[in-house]
């Protein structure tokens, strides 16, 4: 969810820069296919070598046994082939989003109320994909990022502190809220972490403090690689 608000939001100044011409929207298009696709490419491959020749000459941790007898199981079809790199569901989620981020940004822009009316109407009458309102959070925030501003502005620290909690409590919601009560707060909110995620991330975006920790060149070079990292971690 985290990845999905975020997404959202940083796409849409990538969005900003593009203008009405079909070779912007189809040069953005081309941008976006080659940011994800050929690593993820190159992983499946490197996913398949190690499942194929080293996997089965090491111990796999007990914690982590059972998800790599259910994902790193002999592929015997194209299934099972996919699920070797089990964590790329979420760029079939994203990829396909984030082309329509420019048409979506530009609604948000004029119509926000009816845009996220009408979203969490279709997820819930259409079953379409729940995280589409992460993005559209994440939207949401860049647009909000004035008021967003001088909301926190007149906050005291114990109110901002109370804002990330709040979030922070949204979205670790299902490790210590019942399953009932979870299901009822997803159904209510489509997707309770994104919300939680909208949260955090405003306090991020706002507070000079969180801003100072985050560009520490150890945390920006971790960035800069975490693509990677994030498709590379059942290899390592």
């Amino acid at each position: 969810s985290l990845f999905f608000v975020l997404s959202g939001f940083v796409l849409t100044i990538s969005a900003q820069k593009l203008d009405t011409s079909f070779f912007s929207f189809f040069r953005y298009s081309i941008q976006r296919a080659f940011r994800i696709i050929p690593l993820l490419l190159f992983i499946y491959v490197v996913s398949f070598f190690t499942q194929r020749y080293i996997y089965h000459l090491y111990s796999t941790h007990p914690v982590m046994q059972g998800w790599f007898e259910v994902f790193w199981q002999d592929p015997r079809s194209l299934k099972q082939y996919l699920v070797l790199v089990p964590q790329a569901w979420s760029l079939g989620v994203e990829l396909p989003v984030s082309l329509f981020i420019p048409f979506l940004s530009e609604i948000m822009k004029r119509k926000s109320v009816y845009l996220f009316l009408f979203t969490y109407i279709s997820i819930q009458s259409l079953s379409l994909n729940r995280f589409l309102l992460d993005f559209l959070l994440g939207i949401f925030l860049f647009y909000q990022q004035k008021n967003a501003r001088r909301f926190w502005k007149h906050r005291t620290t114990i109110q901002k502190a109370g804002i990330l909690s709040f979030g922070i409590l949204l979205y670790t919601s299902e490790f210590f809220i019942l399953d009932k009560a979870t299901a009822l707060l997803n159904f209510i909110f489509c997707d309770v972490k994104g919300l939680g995620c909208f949260f955090i991330l405003l306090c991020c975006i706002n507070s000079q403090r969180i801003q100072h920790f985050l560009s520490k060149k150890t945390l920006l070079s971790i960035g800069k690689i975490s693509y990677g990292l994030y498709l590379s971690q059942f290899v390592f």
